[in-house]
């Protein structure tokens, strides 16, 4: 049984917004070309690929940005962290120096959302600016996004008191 599990969604309304407007225009171009049949600019894109855009950009990727996520769980052995559908990291309590509720400035500490950090800094986090750190015994150090940093936090320290 999980001590912790939740999951954080991509739900800026900017990245919305952006990746909106990229499904529309390429479904703008679909119409215009494949149902209308009037090719779209000066050198128009086949017909194939025009398909392959619209089932890409215009379905893929809105599908692809609204089921990502960030799921957290504390485990009484373990913290794992998956990008879903990317990457999953299992974290042993053994490998934990030190762990604390912080708030955060994603855009300039790690370059925003998502799956972020370089060398021996990473971060994951889907919304918000709030999270635990995690200082890990070989000098590297994990950002955990979080909604509820208070209870992730209480659930690591549960994990690490279970693990003593």
């Amino acid at each position: 049984m999980p001590h912790f599990q939740e999951r954080q969604y991509t739900r800026q309304p900017w990245i919305l917004l952006l990746v909106g407007l990229i499904a529309l225009l390429n479904w703008a171009t679909f119409v215009q070309q494949i149902l209308r049949g009037k090719p779209v600019g000066e050198n128009p894109m086949s017909d194939w690929g025009v398909w392959v855009l619209a089932l890409l950009l215009g379905l893929g990727l809105p599908a692809l940005i609204l089921w990502m996520h960030v799921e957290t769980t504390v485990e009484p052995d373990r913290l794992i962290v998956a990008v879903v559908p990317f990457t999953r990291r299992v974290i042993q309590p053994a490998d934990i120096a030190r762990f604390r509720v912080r708030e955060s400035k994603p855009i300039r500490e790690f370059g925003g959302w998502g799956i972020r950090g370089l060398g021996g800094s990473r971060a994951y986090l889907m919304s918000g600016n709030t999270g635990v750190q995690i200082d890990l015994n070989d000098g590297r150090t994990l950002y955990i996004g979080s909604s509820r940093p208070g209870e992730l936090e209480s659930a690591i320290a549960a994990m690490m008191e279970q693990h003593r």
